[in-house]
């Protein structure tokens, strides 16, 4: 059972990833938007964790740095808001 639902983790982050990806190349979202960067780093928390499980952490610290950089984005992005 647990290895069914890890694979749909995995399978959900990759379907996050890609869908943030397509807004933003359809111009629907710009890579500046609170949408594309939740998005962001929803998948990267769901693919560290699969990554993770699956022992394979190249994977692991790449979804890690792109995690650092959303929550970067994301945090910036509601700090210049509430200013």
């Amino acid at each position: 059972m647990q290895s069914i639902l890890l694979e749909i983790l995995g399978f959900v982050g990759a379907i996050f990833l890609m869908y943030a990806y397509f807004q933003a190349s359809r111009g629907r979202w710009l890579a500046t938007s609170k949408a594309f960067q939740t998005c962001n780093v929803i998948a990267a928390v769901l693919l560290i964790t699969y990554s993770g499980f699956k022992f394979a952490y190249a994977n692991v610290l790449i979804n890690l740095i792109w995690l650092v950089i959303g929550l970067l984005a994301l945090w910036r992005l509601f700090r210049t808001k509430v200013s």
